[in-house]
């Protein structure tokens, strides 16, 4: 637990006077003693649920909360000041335990509010060393739940007082959170500083196992910047070590990061052995994760080789341990590679249904828990509305047979009189008035087979509708899959807005978003068509945008634009028709830090306000599929500054059909007329100064007052962008 040493030292030499070994029973027993005090009886229950840890977790917070009790209600008693402050020491002790537990349940929040409370304790009592742990495990959890400023102060002065105190173990482990802290934030170099630190402080010492921990963690941050060659060197420092030590796990961890290494200095060969090495290591031991990873990473080798034999072995017993494993990550790494190579192989079914679970997966690691419950109450509403509609259907045509049924008994009383009417009348008329109803008898059969056939139709549309729905709904959670989350942008661009709204179900526009180190890029597209078609075309475009940036390492605008239409091109190429599907699309590569701004387009332009003054890059006329005599996009430096806004449309907002013509009780009629873009033009003018979110819910607002009662002829896609 990152926590003390102080109770179980004092409690060893009590069990010593006590004849007893510092362990479970001796503990117990020692409870048992009569008269012992309570400060005693109190740091008892803390070491024993130190003593459970980790083996027993549902029992730790129990024995804290009896320690705890046990000194709050001494401290109620008249007690001397040396025995108050043992008291409060553990209650200190207790609380920090109880939010240990809580942390490890996924309860970060009450794990917070019992280290903070240490915290408060340990400064009213001047306990520096429990001051320093408290600190740094509630650094940890602010970490944990993204308030970084939070996590970097308390992190900070847990340091101060571990090096006051001299607590060399306390300072390198809280180094170690503040180098995470950084490596999360992208600042790679900040890190490494903080991990040399850490070197510094173990280099001289004979416990040379942290040692390697921090060598491996210094290759990792080289490999993140790229200087492949250190990276090397300080992993293999790190290796040497863990062969020292015959650190089995090490040994598999420093071998698999070389490996990845070599991989990407393109050295397959020595990629390869290292990679061997590392599963030969795991059949004795067992590490399914980093067997996986192994497993994973030779499949992508022998792949990028061409080797599609090699490549599916290896992918597929990666695809069956990331399975068995159940974390999303490796199953989404998995999953791309198995897709990659089907694809590659023609197999396109395969091919599409480990692509879904790719997207599947790698949207569950950002937001798994929200789209579970948008899923749950997308079916949960579409169940309710058949239901209804069935309900309806039913009561329709119950009244349709009694109606039937009242009509015809109506006519049977009718013959009836009229029977005997012509008998009183003339005998002679008998033989017609039978003839009648029998011809009335198979008039009805005819009837109610017809019936039968009708419900027979209906119950098979009803199926086929059911089916189709599905099918869409299954597309949508497909195509969402493909759009960052609002957290991701946030993260990069805290002021923006995006306002999506498809035509159907399922949409051909989309927008997308990636960062690639300083670079955050972000667009909004508008694919061929809408609906099922237009979302089909949409996964393409989306596929080829990543590809371009992530596969082959583009940060141009202009440049990711060209190589996105060659992919485009060359995935419809691979059918026997002629098909001229693509996308007219807007994009932008916003430097992080400077604020620099870059922009490509095609057939949709940049508009950005600057000085209350709406400027316009306009965009390369020509779209992201086939053309006649293509030309390279260009990339254009946008003269924006921080305070500007820029907008990323799609043409679905101004061609929209509305305003008079769009209310037929104001007594006007028609399809009214397009908003248009100067129109939108001065909406985006008149609102530009607002929050962003005031500013989407006011262009939100504008269209469906524009709109009506006329039908969205077009998806809507606009991304607002605060530098």
């Amino acid at each position: 637990m990152r926590k003390f040493v102080f109770v179980w030292i004092q409690l060893f030499v009590i069990a010593r006077i006590f004849g007893q070994n510092p362990e479970t029973d001796s503990v117990t027993r020692l409870l048992n003693q009569p008269n012992i005090h309570d400060t005693t009886r109190a740091q008892a229950y803390i070491v024993l649920s130190e003593l459970l840890y980790p083996y027993n977790l549902d029992t730790v917070e129990p024995l804290c909360l009896k320690a705890r009790s046990i000194a709050e209600s001494t401290l109620t008693k008249k007690t001397n000041a040396k025995v108050k402050h043992a008291l409060l020491k553990s209650i200190v002790d207790a609380v920090n335990n109880i939010g240990y537990v809580y942390e490890n349940k996924g309860e970060p929040a009450r794990a917070l509010t019992c280290y903070l409370k240490a915290v408060s304790i340990s400064e009213e009592l001047g306990e520096k060393s429990q001051l320093s742990i408290a600190l740094q495990n509630a650094g940890f959890v602010y970490r944990n739940l993204g308030n970084i400023p939070k996590a970097i102060e308390y992190s900070h002065k847990s340091l101060t007082i571990c090096r006051e105190i001299g607590d060399k173990n306390g300072e390198s482990s809280v180094l170690n959170n503040l180098a995470m802290i950084y490596n999360d934030q992208g600042d790679h170099k900040k890190a490494l500083e903080t991990y040399f630190t850490c070197i510094s402080i173990y280099e001289k010492g004979d416990d040379k196992t942290m040692l390697a921990t921090f060598y491996l963690n210094i290759g990792s941050q080289y490999d993140i910047l790229k200087d492949y060659k250190k990276s090397l060197e300080y992993t293999g420092k790190s290796l040497e070590i863990y062969e020292q030590y015959k650190d089995k796990s090490g040994i598999i961890i420093a071998t698999h990061n070389i490996a990845n290494v070599y991989s990407k200095m393109g050295d397959l060969p020595s990629a390869i052995k290292y990679l061997e090495y590392s599963l030969q290591l795991n059949k004795g031991f067992g590490s399914k994760t980093y067997e996986q990873m192994s497993l994973d990473k030779l499949g992508k080798i022998y792949f990028a080789k061409g080797d599609h034999k090699k490549a599916r072995r290896y992918a597929e017993n990666s695809m069956r341990i990331a399975n068995e494993l159940g974390y999303p990550e490796n199953i989404k790494n998995a999953a791309y590679l198995m897709f990659e190579i089907s694809e590659k192989e023609g197999n396109y079914k395969d091919a599409l249904k480990y692509f879904g679970l790719y997207v599947g997966m790698r949207d569950s690691i950002a937001n798994q828990e929200n789209k579970k419950a948008s899923i749950h109450q997308q079916f949960r509403f579409e169940y309710e509305k058949k239901e209804t509609e069935i309900k309806a259907a039913s009561k329709a045509e119950k009244e349709r047979i009694e109606a039937i049924a009242k009509k015809e008994k109506e006519k049977q009383q009718l013959i009836i009189f009229g029977i005997g009417l012509v008998l009183l009348l003339v005998a002679t008329f008998a033989f017609l008035i039978f003839n009648r109803f029998k011809l009335t008898q198979k008039q009805k059969k005819i009837i109610e087979i017809k019936e039968q056939e009708t419900r027979e139709q209906k119950h098979l549309v009803e199926e086929k509708n059911k089916e189709i729905t599905d099918s869409i709904s299954y597309a949508k959670r497909l195509q969402e899959a493909i759009l960052p989350p609002q957290t991701y942008i946030d993260k990069y661009i805290p002021g923006n807005f995006v306002l999506y709204k498809p035509k159907d179900i399922v949409a051909g526009d989309f927008y997308w978003a990636e960062a690639i180190e300083d670079l955050f890029f972000i667009a909004a597209a508008d694919s061929t068509g809408h609906g099922v078609p237009g979302a089909m075309v949409s996964v393409v475009c989306s596929n080829a945008l990543n590809r371009a940036v992530n596969e082959f390492g583009l940060i141009e605008t202009g440049k990711i634009l060209d190589k996105t239409r060659e992919l485009v091109l060359e995935t419809f190429a691979k059918s026997s028709s002629d098909v001229k599907d693509g996308m007219d699309i807007s994009l932008c590569s916003i430097h992080t830090k400077t604020k620099e701004v870059y922009w490509s387009g095609a057939n949709n332009p940049l508009w950005y306000i600057q000085n209350s003054e709406v400027k316009e890059i306009k965009a390369h006329k020509q779209p992201i599929g086939k053309t006649d005599n293509p030309t390279a996009f260009p990339s254009h430096k946008v003269d924006a500054r921080p305070g500007d806004t820029l907008y990323l449309i799609t043409d679905g907002y101004a061609d929209q059909f509305g305003g008079p013509g769009a209310h037929p009780n104001d007594g006007s009629v028609g399809r009214g007329k397009k908003f248009k873009y100067k129109q939108l033009e001065n909406l985006l003018l008149t609102i530009s100064t607002k929050d962003m979110t005031v500013q989407k819910n006011a262009l939100e607002e504008a269209f469906e007052n524009w709109k009506g009662d006329l039908e969205q002829v077009d998806d809507v896609t606009i991304v607002g962008i605060l530098l």
